[in-house]
């Protein structure tokens, strides 16, 4: 889990340093509702944060994939292509499984 932008290029250098050969970036939200009734939702992760970690992953020559699970208007405002990442897994239908070719 990271904090900003930073700290997600720190925490993907870290896996890569053990030997990580592909960063899988799990991207979704919480949802609460606060004190007035109204329905709020965080995301994990900002764009920016998603875009350092496919920044470092590629800068080590590997690959990273993002996990879409959850449609909400973070998602939406992300861009289509999961901030750069190779591999978009369960998202909305529009991008499904979408690899960039060998």
């Amino acid at each position: 889990m990271s904090t900003d932008p930073v700290e997600a290029r720190k925490a993907a250098r870290q896996q890569l340093e053990h030997g990580a050969d592909w960063i899988k970036v799990y991207m979704t939200h919480r949802s609460w509702v606060d004190k007035q009734g109204n329905l709020v939702s965080q995301p994990t992760l900002t764009v920016e944060e998603l875009q350092a970690i496919v920044d470092e992953t590629h800068g080590w020559q590997k690959k990273s994939g993002v996990s879409r699970l959850q449609r909400n208007r973070f998602l939406q405002r992300a861009p289509l292509d999961g901030g750069g990442c190779d591999s978009i897994e369960h998202g909305p239908r529009k991008s499904r499984m979408r690899r960039l070719p060998k």
